[in-house]
């Protein structure tokens, strides 16, 4: 039997445990709703994408490892033209619109699961950033509503996360989707393109 102490201990340590869980889940709520009442100011910088891209995937690696999920970039480096470097992209807000995605694609994903951030250019000369993960993918019930706010399917979800992405992505002149896909979620990011 555990020692009086012991139980006590463990009580304070999980009591703890929630407050801390809770105080990061107001903040995240709290930073959420600040960034959506303020317009986004993009400030476009020349971006090397695939160093962008490559950063995005390691900011979340640790996390992919621990939940046994494969994260990797795929780049179309053809469909450029030979430059991938850009003027058309604030890495910064774009960073915050791709985080959002890598993390709800790591919270429905299983151990064993993939998850992967893409890029090429399309005929139309405009870029396409994708994520998609081979999780359970968006129930048909959420799909019409999936980037309206306070929509989640996720335990604890704040429904903001994708009016985020939303915002970001339209201040940058584009368009997010969630694709067809055969599994999993595919949410497409049109935007435009400027090689520098």
């Amino acid at each position: 039997l555990a020692a009086p102490a012991q139980v006590r201990e463990t009580r304070v340590t999980g009591a703890l445990e929630m407050v801390v869980s809770q105080t990061e889940r107001l903040d995240a709520l709290v930073a959420s709703l600040l960034a959506l009442a303020q317009p986004f100011q993009v400030q476009r910088e020349c971006v090397d994408l695939a160093s962008w891209i490559e950063a995005r995937c390691q900011a979340h690696a640790e996390l992919a490892e621990r939940q046994q999920v494969q994260l990797a970039s795929a780049i179309d480096i053809a469909s450029f033209g030979g430059s991938l470097t850009t003027s058309a992209l604030d890495p910064v807000q774009l960073a915050r619109a791709v985080d959002n995605l890598l993390l709800n694609a790591l919270a429905h994903c299983t151990a064993g699961g993939h998850i992967e951030l893409g890029a090429r250019r399309r005929e139309d000369g405009r870029l396409l950033l994708w994520v998609a993960d081979d999780g359970p993918g968006v129930p048909a019930e959420l799909r019409d509503s999936l980037f309206d706010p306070f929509v989640s399917q996720r335990s604890g979800g704040t429904g903001l996360g994708l009016v985020l992405v939303r915002e970001i992505v339209h201040a940058h002149g584009g368009v997010i989707s969630l694709a067809a896909s055969e599994r999993g979620a595919r949410f497409e990011m049109e935007l435009p393109w400027r090689a520098s």
